[in-house]
């Protein structure tokens, strides 16, 4: 049989005058465990509300339990008490919203959310959204012990509509992201200004660098070296090629680059260098050289029957 964690066991007390205070972090439990109130307690409403509000200072503020007491009939020599509770949509899904930053707007419906660990935000596929908020519900809701399908309804539709932000407009928020602005482990680059500052949502950044940067550290002799060797004078120009490449725009420099050489000296090695280690996996592709003469029209008629 599940046992009553410890800690709760240790606050919650059958005494009619211990009050505990709130711990700084909330420990879930199964409320169907919480110790049940004395008849002597439970049978004077003043002790009972004292109990009712000490069980309360172990769950989260949108999840209310209480014990009712009924007093003994002809039929019974005792009273009964039995366990109540309740779910607060509108809180419990305001407090999801604050630990979870999601959003939709008019021209993404399907809405993305922001990766506070990376500094970047994560457009959701059809459906990834809904499927995304009644996990994290249910999985809540069950290590409460209070989960009901029609709870998870109530809350995620709440959720869903809090999420949408007129403010964005028909537009998506990621075609007006600072092209300067770099998002890294230790926080967001500035090219520009060459300043390192705190990942920030409203920065709508959608390409993230798992690796720390010290934009104070601008010498780099062993790379100046290897790239000196094997590119020789065009090695200035490569690095800052490869450094463009964390620029989120074209318009200042629509340019390519072509690696020519006889084989067995290391361009692949390069390119597969920066394109893994430096730029990394999730913010690069590669398109054959034949497909680069498609048309325009082609183009888009593949990007339809792909879609479909």
């Amino acid at each position: 049989m599940k046992e009553l964690p410890k800690e709760i066991k240790e606050t919650i007390d059958n005494s009619k005058t211990e009050i505990v205070t709130s711990p700084p972090e909330l420990v879930p439990y199964d409320i169907s465990f919480t110790p049940y109130p004395s008849e002597e307690v439970a049978s004077d409403p003043d002790t009972l509300r004292a109990y009712n509000e000490q069980a309360n200072e172990r769950t989260p503020k949108w999840l209310d339990l209480w014990f009712v007491y009924k007093k003994p009939t002809r039929n019974k020599l005792g009273g009964s008490i039995t366990l109540n509770h309740d779910v607060d949509d509108v809180t419990y899904g305001d407090a999801f919203l604050r630990t979870n930053i999601m959003k939709r707007s008019k021209g993404m419906m399907e809405g993305f959310n922001y990766l506070p660990n990376k500094g970047i935000w994560n457009i959701y596929g059809k459906g990834e959204s809904q499927a995304t908020i009644e996990s994290i519900l249910t999985r809540d809701l069950r290590a409460w012990g209070v989960y009901e399908n029609n709870t998870v309804n109530r809350v995620r539709l709440y959720i869903l509509r809090m999420m949408f932000d007129r403010s964005l407009g028909n537009k998506s928020p990621f075609d007006t992201a600072r092209p300067e602005l770099v998002a890294f482990k230790n926080g967001t680059y500035n090219i520009l200004t060459d300043e390192l500052q705190p990942h920030n949502p409203n920065n709508y950044l959608l390409t993230y660098h798992n690796y720390n940067i010290n934009p104070d550290i601008n010498e780099c002799p062993a790379t100046d070296h290897l790239m000196k060797k094997m590119f020789g004078d065009a090695s200035i120009t490569l690095k800052e090629y490869i450094g463009y490449m964390f620029y989120h725009s074209y318009s200042k420099f629509n340019k390519a680059v072509f690696l020519h050489g006889t084989g067995g000296n290391g361009k692949s090695t390069f390119i597969n260098h920066v394109l893994k280690n430096v730029i990394g996996d999730d913010n690069n592709s590669a398109i054959p050289p034949i497909k680069w003469e498609v048309s325009k029209t082609d183009l888009i008629q593949r990007n339809c029957l792909e879609k479909k």
